[in-house]
Order: structure tokens, then C-alpha cells, then sequence
């Protein structure tokens, strides 16, 4: 078992999962969004739908603030049981953090944890104890499923064809000169798009846009 994350386009989680006894998730929902729930619950259902409706893990969650984003806040009092109590509701069999202690050094210091600085009289680790509490009283839905009234789907392979093809629509630039460094004949000013295949790929003795000869 290891812990995927999101809709990570380079591997396919499809394949992956089959060959493991559990699918789990690492997911740390920006606590400065409004709308990072939302999110969230897409990718909690993906992941219950990995190996066919089985209960599934959040391996890593924060206890409280993280340390990637450009703004990092501490979560709300209520936001971390909210988030832990949301996965539950939508199949997971456990919620585990990262990380037990925060450290004194390293990259992720200021990362939260169940134990933080501020030691064992902090609100975060009061929380944690108390969803402890919590999860134990839901023990008896441990291992059941849930139905779903509508599906999306959402394959892999398929999206890397989408992002591969040729002949994409093209957003507008100012510039008119292509990554491989020549200039377009036709004076067309756009660019490619995030969907279109990269730079490498493109033909360098033909425009991609006007199909002359550069």
C-alpha cells in the first residue's frame, strides 16, 4: 500500500490498485479556500471507487495549517474534525495525520502536527483527542459501503490523449515566437495552450498554427 495523491495525471491509479491491499490518500485541503471541501469530496469518491467501492484510507491529512502554500493558516476551530468526519461519510476506514510531532528543523517545521509546538495544552492536540473519541463511537459503520445515484468518469489513459493531441486550440499571446525559438511566418499571435503537447514534440520546420513553412 501507498499513498496516492489527488488526480495525479502521471500514474494511473487505475492499474495501480488492483495490486494493492488498500488505496490511500494524502491530501492537505488549503484551509484560506472557501471552497477546498469541495474538492475534496470529489477526490474522497474516486478514491472509494478504486477498488470497487471499498472502504479506502486518508493516510495524511494536516492537524492544522501546512507549510506549501503561499498564504498558510491555521485551520478554524471545528475544521480539522469537519474535514476527518467528511472522508468518513464518504467511505474511508480510517484518518490518520502527518505528522505525529512537529520537528525542530527541516523543511516542514512550520508544518502542523497532532503533537505541535506548543505542546499536549494546545487547542490542536485537544481536537485530536476528542475526534479520537469520536471515530471510536462511529466503529459500526467501519466496513460498510456506500451508493452512489450518479457516476463521473474518469480515466487516466484517456487524459493523457487529451492533452496529447494535435491541431489544439491555441490561447492568445502577445508574443510570435514558438519555444523551439523560430518565428511564425504568419504573424498569428497566440501561443499554445496548457492541453497542447510540449514544446519538444512540435514540428520546427513547420508553423503549427498556418501549416507554411517557417
Amino acid at each position: 500500500m501507498t499513498n496516492f495523491m489527488r488526480f495525479y495525471r502521471n500514474a494511473d491509479y487505475w492499474s495501480w490498485a488492483p495490486e494493492q491491499d488498500a488505496v490511500a490518500l494524502d491530501i492537505y485541503p488549503d484551509p484560506a479556500d472557501p471552497d477546498a471541501h469541495v474538492s475534496a469530496a470529489f477526490q474522497y469518491d474516486l478514491f472509494r471507487s478504486l477498488k470497487g467501492g471499498q472502504p479506502w484510507m486518508l493516510m495524511e491529512q494536516a492537524a492544522s495549517a501546512v507549510s506549501q502554500w503561499k498564504l498558510n493558516v491555521v485551520k478554524e476551530p471545528g475544521r480539522m474534525r469537519l474535514g476527518s468526519l467528511q472522508a468518513l461519510a464518504r467511505a474511508a476506514d480510517s484518518v490518520m495525520f502527518f505528522q505525529w510531532r512537529a520537528g525542530r528543523g527541516g523543511h516542514e517545521r512550520f508544518h502542523s502536527a497532532m503533537l505541535p509546538h506548543s505542546g499536549p495544552g494546545s487547542r490542536t492536540f485537544r481536537e485530536i483527542v476528542d475526534l479520537g473519541r469520536e471515530v471510536k463511537l462511529l466503529s459500526p459503520v467501519a466496513g460498510t459501503r456506500m451508493r452512489a445515484d450518479i457516476a463521473v468518469l474518469f480515466d487516466w489513459t484517456g487524459g493523457r490523449g487529451w492533452r496529447r493531441r494535435s491541431g489544439c486550440p491555441a490561447t492568445t499571446s502577445a508574443t510570435s515566437t514558438r519555444s523551439c525559438g523560430t518565428t511564425r511566418r504568419c504573424g498569428a499571435s497566440t501561443t499554445r495552450s496548457t492541453w497542447c503537447p510540449p514544446a519538444a514534440t512540435w514540428p520546427r520546420t513547420r508553423c503549427w498554427w498556418c501549416r507554411t513553412r517557417t
